[in-house]
C-alpha cells in the first residue's frame, strides 16, 4: 500500500469516528457512506454543514418523505459538498417528481438517483435523462423480471446520464450477464455488476479484467 493510500485510509477512518461521535443513531453503515463520501473529496467531515443538511432536507419535506428515511444522512453529506446545497436540493426535489411522472415507485434508492441526475446533469437535460432512466429500467425489467427492482433506479440513472445508447447499453448489459452468472452465482448480485460494467470498456474487456482481479484476489487470499 502507498503512501497516499495509507493516509487516505486514515482520513476515512477519521472521518467515520468523527461522524460517529454527531450521528449516533444512524446506522455504521450509513456513517461510514458519508465518511467515504468525504474521503472521496480528500476532505475531513463537516459535522455541522452534514447536520444543516439535514435540518434543510426536513425543512423542504413531509414527515413521511422518502427524503427522510434510510439514506438521509447519505443525501444530507452529499449536499453538504455542494458548492450550493439549497438549489441542489431543490433541483433534486424536482427531478424525483418527474421520476414520479414517468412512472417510478417512490423509494430511498430514487432518491438518491434523483440526487445523481442533480449533481451531473444541467437543468436542460433533466427532463431527458429521466426518461432515458425509463427506458433502462423498462429494458432491465423485461430481461429480469424478478431480479429488477427499486435497488436498480440508481444503475438506470447512471445509465441515463451516460452517452451509452439505451438499446446497445442493455445488449451489453445482457451479455455480461449471460457471461457472469455462471462464476458468479448471485442473480441479482451478477445484474448490478454487468450494469455498472456497461459504463466501462467493451464486454470482452471487462470480463477480463474482472476475472483477472478475482484471481489475483484468490491468490492473495
Amino acid at each position: 500500500m502507498t503512501d497516499s493510500q495509507v493516509r487516505r485510509l486514515g482520513l476515512f477512518i477519521d472521518n467515520a469516528n468523527n461522524l460517529k461521535r454527531e450521528f449516533k443513531w444512524q446506522r455504521p453503515m450509513l456513517r461510514q457512506m458519508a465518511a467515504l463520501l468525504y474521503t472521496a473529496e480528500n476532505r475531513v467531515a463537516d459535522n455541522g454543514a452534514i447536520r444543516r443538511s439535514y435540518d434543510m432536507i426536513k425543512a423542504h419535506t413531509g414527515l413521511f418523505s422518502m427524503f427522510r428515511g434510510n439514506t438521509a444522512l447519505a443525501t444530507a453529506a452529499m449536499l453538504s459538498l455542494a458548492e450550493d446545497g439549497e438549489k441542489r436540493l431543490s433541483d433534486t426535489l424536482y427531478i424525483y417528481d418527474l421520476m414520479k411522472e414517468a412512472h417510478f415507485w417512490g423509494s430511498d434508492y430514487l432518491v438518491i438517483a434523483a440526487l445523481q441526475i442533480a449533481s451531473n446533469a444541467g437543468a436542460v437535460n433533466f427532463k431527458t435523462t429521466v426518461w432515458k432512466m425509463r427506458s433502462y429500467y423498462e429494458s432491465m425489467k423485461k430481461e429480469h423480471p424478478l431480479l429488477t427492482g427499486s435497488d436498480d433506479t440508481i444503475y438506470a440513472a447512471m445509465l441515463g446520464l451516460s452517452d451509452v445508447d439505451a438499446a446497445d447499453g442493455v445488449a451489453r448489459m445482457e451479455r455480461l450477464y449471460r457471461e457472469l452468472k455462471p462464476e458468479f452465482h448471485s442473480g441479482n448480485g451478477v445484474q448490478a455488476l454487468s450494469e455498472v460494467l456497461v459504463l466501462g470498456d467493451t464486454a470482452e474487456e471487462s470480463i477480463g479484467r474482472l476475472r483477472a482481479l478475482r484471481q489475483s484476489l484468490r491468490y492473495r487470499a
